[in-house]
């Protein structure tokens, strides 16, 4: 395939491109360098790169769905559509840039529906990746995490084993980190910045300094969350 300019994919992205292609074919989809929507599509594509361990993690139908949000969010940008005309527009294009390995093989082209949306088999693809591995992280069994959200100036500071569902009922500013535990690990992060706790309730803190550098490290330790467990614009943690 071809590659794309570096101004036109963030240079971050650049050396991922091979392989996020090699991917994509393997995958059932061909996106062009050409394509209108190729940079919507990596950008999407390549944070899922940067939240799993391996790209080899990350399933068939999970680079469908980044790529149907990919074109979604293309056609919403560029189009000034409504959100239906646009899910139409990617479900169409999903199949014209389908490549399967023989003409009877079906690409499963992505339909938002109760339970199975795009953003709701990432996270929940994130979420089992994200926890691999740590034998603590978990609610009878599910994968769960430690999360720290922000919004209108405080942290909260919470377990959950469905961070998408947590943050649609929250609706906070941003989820500024995660790391993988339950109640245990929540409980020791209430008591670690009990002194920073806020009225509103016993899980919500103000930023101190000291909230805000373990904050960080978190982040260095587990990585970022990705940007699809929220909808619209975020603020920025500082």
């Amino acid at each position: 395939m071809t590659k794309s300019s570096p101004s036109s994919v963030h240079e971050a992205i650049l050396p991922l491109l091979p392989v996020v292609h090699q991917k994509l074919q393997s995958a059932g989809i061909k996106i062009l360098a050409e394509h209108p929507a190729h940079d919507d599509v990596i950008r999407v594509v390549s944070k899922l790169a940067f939240t799993f361990r391996s790209l080899d993690d990350i399933g068939e139908q999970t680079y469908r769905q980044a790529v149907y949000m990919g074109l979604l969010t293309h056609y919403r940008s560029h189009g000034a559509v409504d959100v239906t005309t646009a899910s139409n527009m990617a479900t169409k294009e999903m199949r014209r840039c389908a490549c399967p390995r023989d003409s009877s093989v079906k690409v499963d082209t992505p339909r938002p529906r109760r339970g199975h949306t795009p953003r709701e088999i990432l996270a929940a693809e994130w979420m089992a990746a994200f926890t691999t591995g740590h034998s603590g992280a978990s609610h009878d069994g599910r994968p769960a995490v430690v999360y720290y959200m922000l919004k209108h100036g405080e942290v909260k500071i919470g377990t959950t084993v469905n961070l998408l569902s947590r943050a649609q009922n929250i609706r906070p500013d941003q989820i500024v980190a995660a790391e993988p535990g339950s109640y245990h690990l929540e409980a020791l992060r209430h008591e670690q910045f009990q002194v920073f706790r806020t009225r509103r309730s016993k899980e919500w803190f103000s930023p101190a300094p000291s909230l805000a550098a373990h904050i960080f490290d978190v982040i260095d330790a587990h990585g970022a969350v990705p940007g699809f467990f929220i909808a619209g614009p975020r603020k920025v943690f500082a």
